[in-house]
C-alpha cells in the first residue's frame, strides 16, 4: 500500500522518468485560494488537532503528527499523504469533496519546486490575499504636506 502511495505521488509530482518539470506554481496566487478554499474553515485558530493553514508562517510550523511540508518532497508531505488518503482513512478535507486530481498535482508540484512563498509577509491570513490594500481609517487624521 506504501508503494502504491509513492508510485501516486510520484506521478502528480511529475517525479517519474520522462515528465518534466511543471510550470513554476505561485503560492499567492494558486496555492492560498485552493487552501483557503478547502482547508481553513478548519484548520485556522481553533483547529482541534493545532494544525493551522490560514497563513504560510502557521503552516511551517510542526504539528502533533510532524511537519506538513517536507520541502522538495511531495512524497514525504503529510499534506499531500492527507489529501491523498482514501475515504475514510484520514483524507482531507473531512467532511468535503476530495481534491481534484489537477488540484493534487499543482500542491504537489508546488512542494516539489521548494514549496516557496511569493509574497511580502508569511503571517498573512490566506483569506487576505487577493484583497485591496486598506484604506486610511475615516477617523484618521490624515497630514498633508504643505
Amino acid at each position: 500500500m506504501i508503494d502504491k502511495k509513492k508510485q501516486t505521488l510520484q506521478k502528480l509530482a511529475g517525479t517519474t522518468k520522462g515528465k518534466e518539470d511543471a510550470a513554476d506554481v505561485s503560492f499567492i496566487k494558486q496555492v492560498a485560494p485552493l487552501l483557503n478554499s478547502k482547508c481553513v474553515s478548519c484548520h485556522d485558530d481553533k483547529a482541534a488537532g493545532k494544525l493551522r493553514l490560514d497563513s504560510f508562517a502557521e503552516m511551517k510550523k510542526p504539528s502533533k503528527s510532524g511537519y506538513l511540508l517536507q520541502v522538495g518532497q511531495p512524497q514525504r508531505s503529510l499534506i499531500m499523504a492527507r489529501v491523498t488518503a482514501a475515504a475514510g482513512a484520514g483524507r482531507m478535507p473531512k467532511d468535503g469533496a476530495a481534491l481534484s486530481s489537477d488540484e493534487i498535482s499543482m500542491l504537489a508540484n508546488w512542494i516539489k519546486q521548494g514549496a516557496k512563498f511569493d509574497g511580502e509577509d508569511e503571517a498573512t491570513l490566506l483569506a487576505d490575499f487577493g484583497k485591496p490594500a486598506t484604506k486610511a481609517r475615516p477617523n484618521t487624521p490624515i497630514k498633508i504636506a504643505k
